[in-house]
């Protein structure tokens, strides 16, 4: 599959000193500004991830407890049509 991007007969060429060198400095003010944005804004998408989770958790409860919660009313309306002591 590589094959086909392969020329046999152009020569390899390596990147100039130019583009390694303005390469390198893009790369580090990318990594700089990154840097600054998050030691400014701190993580906030870890942060809001985490209140998400929180939120999506505590629903999850909240829904389990419902659904038992009828469960178990259901099963005390049965037992006192049924007859049993209780």
């Amino acid at each position: 599959m590589d094959d086909q991007w392969i020329d046999k007969d152009a020569a390899l060429i390596s990147p100039d000193a130019k583009f390694r060198h303005d390469l390198a400095l893009a790369l580090q003010n990318s990594h700089e500004r990154q840097r600054v944005q998050r030691q400014l804004y701190g993580d906030a998408l870890a942060a809001k991830r985490g209140r998400t989770i929180f939120w999506r958790l505590l629903g999850a409860l909240g829904l389990l407890t419902l659904v038992f919660g009828l469960g178990f009313y259901v099963g005390q309306q049965s037992h006192k049509l049924r007859g049993y002591a209780g």
